[in-house]
């Protein structure tokens, strides 16, 4: 069946299921629309962690990569690169207007005592409003972070590249446990 927007839904169920006073709706009215409704609201995903990643940090965005394991990628929506360290959402692929997709970063990062590091989410290679200040606490001693955002789409946009990046004063810092987790959202945002 076909993924669809939530407002694309609603126009199906309007157009294919009359009020029945003719007994115009058939099983296969129905079948079709909660198929397209299930296809839409099903769970998917695209999720990496980075077991450990030594970085040189600057003033510089440094991506974090590589990564190490691939959690989940839901075929024809997300494809994980691991040596990129980058989650891709498939717009055309999935045959969507547009998506929507809420994003988790999590990890830890310990560097020199008092070392402030800015963890960011990045899309398309911009830097998205989505980040983490960490204050560090020592080599070895990590300090968590955790971010959490949704972001939109549109299919002329292109596919989505997700990915975490870093900036903080010169110096070599650890990511530990980081996971860069792509989840779909069907909202009435896209159409």
């Amino acid at each position: 069946m076909t993924i669809k927007s939530i407002v694309e839904l609603l126009a199906q169920a309007d157009a294919t299921l009359e009020d029945n006073t003719t007994g115009n709706i058939t099983p296969a009215d129905v079948r079709n629309l909660i198929k397209d409704f299930l296809d839409t609201v099903s769970p998917a995903y695209g999720a990496i962690v980075c077991t450990s990643d030594t970085a040189t940090l600057s003033a510089t965005p440094t991506q974090i990569a590589p990564f190490t394991t691939s959690v989940a990628a839901a075929a024809g929506y997300y494809t994980n690169n691991l040596s990129a360290g980058t989650v891709t959402r498939q717009i055309a692929t999935a045959g969507l207007a547009g998506a929507t997709d809420f994003i988790i970063v999590s990890g830890s990062v310990s560097g020199a005592n008092n070392a402030n590091v800015l963890v960011t989410l990045y899309k398309n290679g911009n830097p998205t409003p989505y980040r983490a200040s960490v204050t560090c606490t020592g080599a070895g001693d990590g300090q968590g972070f955790n971010i959490a955002g949704i972001t939109y789409t549109d299919a002329g946009d292109g596919d989505a590249v997700y990915d975490v990046r870093a900036t903080g004063p010169a110096g070599s810092f650890v990511f530990t446990d980081v996971t860069l987790l792509v989840q779909a959202q069907p909202v009435r945002s896209f159409t």
